[in-house]
């Protein structure tokens, strides 16, 4: 299954979280992080903080 472009995706956010500090995000719109948890959407894998997940 081909995934959404960022731009023309309905986005739907779901919280993802790390287990531990190995893993951290950054955020994919304002480039702030790292981050232990971080907003993605199902359709297009876009992750976004959550003051930038509001405006996507």
């Amino acid at each position: 299954m081909a995934l959404a472009s960022h731009t023309h995706c309905a986005h739907s956010f779901v919280m993802i979280k790390s287990d531990n500090t190995l893993i951290q995000w950054t955020c994919h719109v304002c480039h702030h992080g790292p981050f232990w948890f971080i907003w993605e959407c199902r359709y297009c894998r876009l992750h976004t903080c959550r003051s930038c997940m509001d405006s996507a």
